[in-house]
């Protein structure tokens, strides 16, 4: 009887764990977007601002943003205050300004070299362009990677561990050490919210191998 009650007690505990995690979650959300809407809308240069104070005061030499064509020359400006890079980020079909970086690089053409882009490998491809292709067009504009994998590269829904889908995640990799890229590649894991961890591992492994290959 007393490990019943134990074994109730730990799964209301974790119940409630996972409860207040999902509602963390949404507000962290919803404050990125209203956020991202006082840059990409506003175009407001204090509330800009707040991001490039947050991130000197952390010690962080780039941040990963969303923009638009209207606030470019607000953060170019802060740039170069701060000499803090930004890499703006895609964020696919449904992103009505950026869905690609494509997007992106077509007005950075006159602005600040420590303004590129965070290529989302996963928003991307859901566009219809070509990775290799997009991370070449890219060059030295390219500051920041985030990986993930689709096993339909045009369903944001069927993410699955890194080396599962349909991603060209080798021609990638082959593509970045070419170009001699000194930025990151950082995974980015959206799905299995309860566990994640070993899907997580399973991507990090799978990357890696990739790398030693490449490396051998």
């Amino acid at each position: 009887m007393a490990n019943l009650k134990s074994a109730i007690k730990r799964i209301r505990s974790n119940e409630k764990k996972r409860v207040r995690n999902r509602i963390i979650r949404s507000r962290a959300r919803s404050a990125v977007s209203k956020a991202k809407e006082q840059i990409q809308d506003k175009g407001d240069e204090a509330a800009i601002k707040v991001y490039f104070d947050y991130a000197k005061n952390c010690g962080m030499p780039m941040i990963i943003a969303g923009a638009s064509p209207q606030t470019l020359p607000i953060i170019e400006k802060l740039v170069k205050q701060y000499n803090i890079r930004v890499a703006v980020h895609n964020h696919g079909p449904e992103d009505k300004v950026f869905p690609n970086p494509q997007a992106a690089l077509k007005v950075m053409r006159n602005v600040d070299a420590r303004i590129g882009v965070c290529i989302d490998v996963g928003h991307t491809v859901r566009t219809g362009v070509d990775l290799i292709d997009t991370i070449r067009a890219a060059g030295a504009r390219l500051l920041d990677i985030h990986v993930k994998d689709l096993r339909d590269l045009k369903d944001a829904k069927t993410q699955c561990p890194v080396g599962d889908g349909a991603m060209p995640i080798v021609a990638m990799f082959k593509e970045l050490k070419k170009m001699k890229y000194q930025g990151l590649v950082a995974l980015e894991y959206e799905i299995d919210a309860d566990n994640p961890l070993p899907g997580m591992q399973k991507s990090l492994a799978y990357m890696r191998g990739v790398l030693a290959g490449l490396n051998g």
